[in-house]
This record gives C-alpha cells, sequence and structure tokens, in this order.
C-alpha cells in the first residue's frame, strides 16, 4: 500500500519487508520463548527480538502477521515471497488443536511461563483466517481439516427490527472486519448455509444502529460516532466495547454504555456498509482534537473530553 500510495519506494518498502520477514524467521527457528510449534509471541520488542513481559504465544495474532507475511510476499516476489512461505510452513496447527468431548477446537495460544496451551477458540470472533490458513498450510502434517471450523459455537441475534446474523461474544466491531482485510468471503456459502461477508454486513448495520438509537445518552453518538470496538478509552484499554448482540443472551447488556469511540471501528466497516461508513469518515474530519501528524487518533470521547 505504501509503494502504490507514493508513501516509499519500491525497493525501500521491499527491504523493510524482507528484514522483517528474515528476522521473524530467525526468531522462529533459534528455539527462545517467543515462539511456540511456529507461533509467536503476541508482542515482540521491536529492538530486543525478545518476547514483551508475560504475553502468551497466540495463534490469531500469528495467523494476522501471517496475511500480511504473504501478502507482501505475493507483492514483491523472490526471496520476499520464499521467505514468508517458509514462515509459514513451520507453523505447526495441528499443534494447537484440542478436543472438548465430541468437539475439536484451535487454543488461543500458549503460555511458555506455566507450560500450559491456553483456553480454545470455541466461539465466533476474529479468528475465520486461522481455518483458512490452517487449512492450506505448506506442510501437509500440520494442517488442519474441516472439523475445528464446524465445531465451534454459532450463536445468532439481532439488533432490534434487523437482520439476524452470528455475532461474537463482546460485539466488538473489528472481529467482524479482521478477517476480512484478506479473505473474500463475499458469495461463499458454507455447508451451513453461512455466507460470512453478509454476516458482517449485518453486524455492521446491527453496530451503527446501536449508536443511533443512543444518541440521547451521548454526545459522541449523537455527533455521528458509531461502530463500538477495543479501543484505548478514558480508563485505560477496554476490550469489552461493542454493541448487541453479545454474550450468551443477544440482549445482553452486562457492561454500561461507553461512549468512547475509534474511528476505525465505523471505517474497518466500509467494504459493508460504504454509506455509513464514509459518513462517519468525513464527520471524523471535523473533530480537530483526533485529526494528527499521521491522519485520525485511536479513540474518543466527546462525554469526557478525552482523545
Amino acid at each position: 500500500i505504501g509503494v502504490e500510495e507514493g508513501w516509499v519506494t519500491k525497493d525501500e518498502a521491499q527491504t523493510r519487508s524482507l528484514k522483517t520477514l528474515q528476522t521473524l524467521l530467525a526468531l522462529q527457528t533459534n528455539g527462545t520463548d517467543v515462539t511456540y510449534e511456529g507461533c509467536f509471541a503476541h508482542f515482540i520488542s521491536t529492538s530486543t527480538g525478545e518476547r514483551y513481559g508475560k504475553c502468551e504465544i497466540s495463534t490469531v495474532d500469528t495467523a494476522i502477521m501471517l496475511c500480511g507475511a504473504l501478502t507482501a510476499g505475493q507483492y514483491f516476489g523472490g526471496e520476499v515471497e520464499q521467505t514468508a512461505n517458509q514462515i509459514y510452513a513451520n507453523v505447526n496447527w495441528k499443534a494447537y488443536e484440542r478436543k472438548k468431548g465430541t468437539k475439536s477446537y484451535i487454543s488461543m495460544g500458549y503460555n511458555p511461563d506455566s507450560d500450559k496451551i491456553l483456553s480454545n477458540w470455541d466461539w465466533y470472533a476474529e479468528q475465520l483466517m486461522i481455518y483458512v490458513l490452517g487449512a492450506g498450510g505448506p506442510a501437509a502434517e500440520y494442517r488442519l481439516d474441516d472439523k475445528t471450523y464446524y465445531d465451534f459455537t454459532r450463536e445468532t441475534g439481532r439488533y432490534g427490527d434487523g437482520d439476524g446474523f452470528i455475532y461474537s461474544w463482546f460485539g466488538s466491531i473489528f472481529t467482524y472486519q479482521f478477517s476480512h482485510a484478506w479473505i473474500n468471503f463475499n458469495g461463499i456459502v458454507d455447508r451451513n448455509g453461512t455466507d460470512w461477508f453478509e454476516n458482517s454486513v449485518n453486524a455492521s448495520i446491527a453496530a451503527y444502529e446501536y449508536c443511533q438509537d443512543r444518541k440521547d445518552k451521548s454526545k459522541t453518538f449523537a455527533g455521528g460516532g458509531w461502530g463500538l470496538t477495543a479501543c484505548d478509552a478514558p480508563g485505560g484499554y477496554n476490550g469489552n466495547l461493542g454493541a448487541t448482540p453479545r454474550g450468551w443472551q443477544p440482549d445482553s447488556s452486562y457492561y454500561a454504555i461507553e461512549g468512547t469511540v475509534a474511528p476505525a471501528g465505523a471505517i474497518g466497516s466500509v467494504v459493508f456498509t460504504p454509506k455509513e461508513s464514509l459518513k462517519a469518515l468525513k464527520y471524523y474530519q471535523t473533530i480537530r482534537h483526533i485529526n494528527g501528524e499521521y491522519g485520525l487518533t485511536d479513540s474518543y470521547n466527546l462525554d469526557k473530553d478525552f482523545y
């Protein structure tokens, strides 16, 4: 994207991509606590290459990295592509498969400090990319079959009179977006009849309507902010922000309405709700405090004068 937009030359971007991937491959193969069975720590220090703090080895964050690495590889080709493909081939997805009764799930990761596999992706969220990457891995012995995909819980709900959809636990709008950044699910229907693109359309509309209906409760919503999602809030990072339906009950409201909005929430749904997303983007341009040197800042809350 940087090359296509003219922010950096292709040679500069290719060199940067290759160095990044070479670093990741070296970390992946040197046996440190930064990796486990090919997956990487959720956070890695960019100055030392060490695992940051006590963070976990994360399957979904590894998947996000792989999607970016494979994209860079296909764009630049050559050694970039070879290195990206090698990192991909080294990930042992089968090592993270866990049985629970008759069900099979993919674990969220591994804790190097306790030597324990973490809890499972047993509910719909942002992890769809894991099943695609796991099914198509270069190493046949590391591949997943379709059982982990079909076994995770799918709860269906709706907001108001809107169309129903399979919803995520917290209702954070990013969960309906992340996998779609790389994989075009539009028009693909699985054997259960699920079209994940259409699912994200309905979820995005619900997120928009949720905030629209609460304009009298929040200045942020009243101005045109929408798309509740995990972000920095007045009390610090908050991963619980989202719209209903969510949780075990579709109308669950176990977290009080919080008027903090991340601009990325609405904008990230632009392929699902172009009209509503572009309207929000134009509105965000008018808020002086959230327009910085590199574009829009992470989040804001007009009720608490927080930016």
